[in-house]
């Protein structure tokens, strides 16, 4: 077991441990649930850019994977932006669903499928 899978691990279970402690839905109204998941959100992309890092820094990523990468990063970044200047509970979920299509980019190299493009996964 090299150290990389370890910190995967690691990361993995972080991950997991966060969503579970999500509420079961959100709160008509509630600007501090949104709050919370905007926090929760932003703790999640950089965990799933430090993920892409490493799969960059592991020097198995392909051109092709850097382009990938870099697409999926940015989606991201840009749905967490959408959501900062127009927070509600669609923006929060379209950032949502863009973070966790980036990390599930980086799981590629564990031998999971890729989305489809990241302009499918951001809708």
């Amino acid at each position: 077991m090299t150290i990389g899978m370890v910190r995967r691990g690691m990361t993995v279970a972080l991950l997991l441990g966060m969503t579970a402690c999500q509420s079961g839905g959100p709160a008509i109204g509630n600007s501090t649930s949104i709050a919370q998941g905007t926090q929760r959100v932003v703790i999640n992309y950089l965990i799933a850019h430090g993920m892409a890092e490493s799969y960059v820094m592991s020097g198995r990523a392909t051109s092709a994977d850097l382009v990938d990468l870099v697409r999926f990063d940015h989606s991201a970044l840009v749905a967490i932006r959408g959501h900062e200047a127009d927070p509600g509970w669609t923006s929060l979920q379209h950032a949502s669903n863009a973070v966790r299509a980036l990390m599930d980019y980086t799981s590629v190299m564990d031998g999971a499928a890729p989305p489809a493009s990241p302009r499918a996964a951001s809708r």
